[in-house]
């Protein structure tokens, strides 16, 4: 028998045994050159659908089998229609895929984790070791076993105790296609909740399909962890592995000695010694740069927030540890975004740069991969996005003329044209300037060297060191560019109230909170703020035209940006000049009533966030803006009927910015005035209600606007 008579009925044997089997030999077979390899991927991917059916539930058992068979029929007929060319060569020492039954997992569970702060847990599948550690940042804390492993997997972490210890986040989908020559990643964030030691479930499932019915054969590893109080950094750099031991309280008694050891006439020397031994880290810990004992702490965490608060925090000056922070910021996230932030501050020269290439290359072809998989609006759109610059655009678009269907052909065809006609233009660099701007920090601003705060020390928002204005063509479709007549001047009216204003837990979502948002009671008389952020249309009504540095171009309906608090005064001075005799001026809301308001006044729910304890369902944020504002009012309004006081843009207040009465920090700052609200440009933590920044009176920061009130 011929090669494809033999690979056909080896096929359909396995056919009968189950689709896993089917589709595992199928991926050694066939060649992804074949035109026929875009019909497999399809089947894989209803595949792949019908195993989601099977583990989340809710579907019939009837209806599954009734999927079952109608993918078996296809797959059957798609085995039919194969020929010699569709397959790989066969190389010498190729195994047929059912000698991989067995394969690797790797992962790593931190055995000591501290409340209320987020670990990053990894799980790792692969058929052999060589694709199970590459890129695998190792640590003394991996886990290496062997497996029955499947071409369809799934990981889950879980809680065991009923009351629920750890937060568990997952940002990876729970089943996965298992690749012959590549790992299979899992990434959860793991939050712990309380003190105490709690068992944690790794459950690793393989997947198969036997005679139409699912089966799952899972493995369930159980591991203890101890959850501590928030470590000090003495505790940090002893860990961290640094040659440094901080002093410690000695005790009361010393360790018992042998007379036949120790004799009497060297206890003298002994006390100088240990006296040595406990005095000497205090005045090395004192002597140490304080970037560099900063570096040992953000070094010791290991996380991408911690280095990006470095980064923030030692931008502009020349800290030997500041290449390096960059780098492991962009390691540690993953984000395109933070690799080209290396490459644009170091460039080629950069003692990372080969490596940062390499990375930036494998994300772009693990996107390609998708594109080619699922060539749907957002895989493309974040391809675009992400690498604007690709020669691979080409090969996007046959991909898109072979597989996606109308109308979503012709809008992703235009995009994919457009992008190319950019990059022949030469503007191909405009969306990877924005993706070159400044880090995006993860925690909330603290003080930084010299007394200013990292917003005012961020480059990014400095004009000088700003991303081009970038210009949005109207008539493309983009809801950018349809004006919905939305007007910072629409005003809600808010009734007085009394509220405690600050945060009153300082452990949720935010470092310092005790300090400047300490908690303490507010009184509030009753105001009018507006419905919406002031926007470019508003702008242009009372000034003639756009600020001159406006960032965000030709979006009417988006927040007006990169106004001073001094160029609002000029704003406000030509709108109330336009009022009738008797009506009240506009003005900025105060700190108070801009908290007030945004925590829904008398109405509040007490969430997180204006409106939500979802940051998404408010607030255009670093995760899901795209790098831009968005049209003001897109997202959910909060208890008042107000829209974006999260995100979008931070707003000016009216204030003089002063510590609260509760802040042992007493002296105002008569240059600064407070912004509040979190942007486009920030994370999470800094979109809550009770955040609150300071910045120059006359900064102009493209992530900076405001609302009025009266």
């Amino acid at each position: 028998m011929d090669r494809i008579g033999a690979t056909r009925s080896e096929l359909k044997r396995l056919l009968g045994e189950g689709l896993d089997l089917a589709f595992g030999q199928l991926a050694e077979e066939i060649s992804p050159v074949s035109p026929k390899f875009d019909i497999y991927i399809q089947l894989k991917s209803r595949y792949s659908a019908y195993l989601s059916l099977t583990i989340i539930g809710g579907t019939s058992q009837k209806e599954l089998d009734q999927t079952y068979n109608a993918l078996s029929a296809s797959l059957l007929g798609f085995i039919n229609t194969l020929l010699e060319q569709d397959l790989k060569p066969l190389p010498e020492t190729a195994q047929p895929a059912s000698s991989k039954k067995r394969g690797e997992l790797l992962y790593n569970i931190p055995r000591e984790m501290e409340e209320q702060r987020e670990h990053r847990c990894a799980v790792r599948v692969a058929y052999d070791e060589a694709a199970l550690l590459e890129d695998w940042r190792p640590g003394k804390e991996d886990i290496r076993r062997q497996v029955r492993v499947a071409e369809v997997m799934a990981v889950e972490m879980l809680n065991v105790s009923s009351d629920t210890p750890f937060e568990i986040r997952a940002v990876s989908e729970t089943v996965q296609f298992l690749e012959a020559d590549e790992a299979t990643e899992w990434v959860f964030y793991i939050r712990p909740l309380m003190r105490g030691e709690f068992p944690l479930i790794l459950k690793v499932s393989v997947i198969e399909v036997i005679n139409g019915r699912e089966a799952k054969k899972d493995v369930v590893i159980e591991e203890h962890v101890i959850v501590s109080n928030t470590a000090s950094k003495e505790e940090a750099f002893k860990s961290a592995g640094v040659d440094l031991q901080l002093a410690a309280p000695v005790s009361g008694a010393a360790p018992a000695q042998s007379p036949a050891t120790k004799s009497k006439s060297k206890a003298p020397a002994m006390a100088a010694f240990l006296a040595l031994i406990v005095l000497l880290p205090s005045v090395t810990w004192a002597l140490t740069p304080a970037a560099t004992r900063d570096w040992w702490w953000a070094a010791w965490q290991d996380t991408a927030e911690s280095y990006a608060a470095y980064v923030d925090q030692y931008r502009d000056t020349d800290s030997p540890h500041l290449q390096k922070a960059f780098f492991r910021k962009a390691a540690r996230s993953g984000e395109v975004r933070d690799y080209r932030q290396y490459l644009a501050r170091f460039g080629a020269a950069g003692r990372f740069s080969a490596r940062i290439q390499d990375s930036l290359n494998v994300l772009e072809n693990r996107q390609v991969r998708v594109v080619f998989e699922r060539p749907d609006t957002m895989s493309v759109r974040r391809f675009l996005a992400d690498f604007p610059e690709s020669k691979r655009l080409p090969e996007l678009r046959k991909a898109v003329e072979s597989k996606s269907t109308e109308p979503v052909r012709a809008a992703l065809l235009s995009e994919l044209e457009a992008a190319e006609g950019r990059q022949r233009a030469g503007n191909g660099h405009a969306l990877r300037e924005r993706d070159n701007a400044p880090a995006r920090d993860s925690s909330l601003p603290a003080k930084a060297a010299g007394g200013k705060t990292p917003l005012q020390n961020r480059a990014e928002l400095m004009p000088e060191n700003a991303p081009r204005p970038v210009t949005y063509a109207q008539g493309n479709g983009d809801a950018r560019s349809a004006p919905s007549g939305r007007s910072g001047f629409e005003m809600i009216r808010v009734a007085g109230g009394a509220f405690t204003m600050g945060q009153p837990d300082p452990n949720i979502g935010c470092s310092g909170c005790s300090g400047a948002e300490c908690p303490h009671e507010v009184k509030v008389a009753g105001f009018s703020i507006g419905r919406y952020e002031v926007t470019q249309a508003d702008w242009r009504k009372v000034m003639g035209s756009d600020p001159p540095n406006l960032q965000f171009k030709g979006c009417d309906d988006c927040p007006v940006e990169r106004v001073s608090w001094k160029d609002i005064e000029q704003f406000l001075t030509a709108l109330n000049k336009r009022l009738p005799a008797g009506k009240r001026p506009y003005r900025l809301p105060t700190e108070a009533e801009w908290e007030f308001a945004a925590r829904g006044g008398n109405r509040s729910n007490g969430y997180k966030f204006s409106g939500s304890d979802h940051v998404e369902k408010v607030a255009w944020y670093q995760v899901n803006s795209n790098n831009k504002t968005h049209p003001v009012g897109s997202l959910q309004a909060n208890e008042l009927g107000l829209y974006d006081m999260s995100g979008n843009v931070y707003e000016w207040c009216a204030d003089v910015w002063m510590p609260y009465p509760c802040d042992p920090v007493t002296k105002k700052d008569e240059a600064g005035r407070a912004i509040r609200g979190g942007s486009w440009d920030y994370s999470n933590a800094h979109c809550r209600s009770t955040g609150r920044v300071k910045s120059a009176s006359d900064f102009r920061g493209y992530g900076i606007g405001f609302r009025l009130a009266r």
